[in-house]
């Protein structure tokens, strides 16, 4: 992140404290609602925040995979 990506700047920082406080890891070091009392912002804002980017993120990785093909076949 940080590249010129479609993140918006609080779904970035969104992110970022997620992976910086265990939130991806198996078992989760933190949970959306300490993590969004840290972030000073409400569980549902952290949550729609986190899930655009995913949403966003998901999209570009799969969309990237997709132009070695494309380009093979060209």
């Amino acid at each position: 992140v940080g590249d010129g990506s479609d993140l918006s700047p609080e779904q970035e920082a969104a992110l970022r404290a997620a992976v910086e406080h265990g939130y991806y890891e198996t078992p989760r070091e933190t949970d959306v609602g300490d993590l969004a009392d840290h972030l000073g912002v409400p569980r549902s804002t952290l949550t729609y925040r986190l899930r655009r980017a995913e949403e966003q993120l998901a999209k570009r990785f799969v969309a990237d995979a997709r132009l070695p093909d494309s380009a093979a076949g060209a």
